[in-house]
């Protein structure tokens, strides 16, 4: 007598015999189980902790920025030192003006690498990712029961 229908499958030499085969008649006859009604837990955060949270990664979020301001102002000084030439402007000599660019270049360019380099250091920390999973660090997490 055929009760499976892998063992129908197989006296009809439809089915071969082996584990894939059992594993499928195993799933289609329900021997899996699976969770019903699995709640997960809520995670709740205080004002006051996400507060501090950003109060410490304030300076390490504003790098960025700084980073890129500093090198556009690098750049552009350095664009109009390459190109430009320098002219008398009323009572200041040209060679005080260009002086005044190189100054401006080298002073952008050194606080250009300052926070590249600080933003360098700390770019896997402001990541979505991490910035999510470092709050979730500071959450409290309940399981809500209806029972």
């Amino acid at each position: 007598m055929i009760t499976q229908p892998s063992d129908l499958a197989q006296s009809k030499g439809l089915a071969p015999d082996n584990d894939i085969a059992k594993n499928i008649n195993d799933t289609i006859n329900g021997k899996l189980k699976f969770q019903r009604n699995v709640i997960p837990p809520h995670y709740y955060l205080h004002k006051d902790t996400i507060k501090s949270f950003f109060y410490e990664k304030k300076e390490q979020l504003e790098s960025s920025s700084k980073a890129l301001g500093w090198m556009g102002i690098f750049l552009s000084t350095l664009t109009a030192l390459l190109t430009s030439t320098f002219n008398d402007f009323w009572e200041i000599k040209s060679k005080y003006i260009e002086t005044a660019f190189i100054g401006i270049t080298l002073i952008s360019f050194v606080y250009a690498c300052k926070y590249g380099c600080w933003y360098w250091r700390y770019r896997k920390d402001l990541e979505v990712n991490s910035l999510t999973e470092e709050l979730g660090k500071r959450s409290t997490a309940s399981v809500i029961n209806d029972e």
